[in-house]
């Protein structure tokens, strides 16, 4: 095809070398363990949700097949 690059992880590779010895290879912000301890709480929220709601589940079936 037109305009394709042979791409691959030693060209990656290389395109990174050159990006650091010129000092232009952009930083990564990581969060502090702050950050990903508040950003952890409203998953772990929902997944508490989900389990409650399917435990509640299991329980209405339960209690609907014991009195048909």
């Amino acid at each position: 095809m037109m305009g394709m690059v042979d791409k691959g992880d030693k060209l990656d590779a290389k395109g990174l070398n050159i990006l650091q010895r010129t000092g232009t290879l952009p930083e990564v912000w990581i969060p502090s363990g702050e950050i990903r301890d508040k950003r952890e709480l409203p998953r772990s929220r929902m997944l508490l949700v989900r389990q409650r709601r399917r435990l509640k589940q299991r329980v209405l079936s339960n209690l609907c097949n014991t009195t048909s």
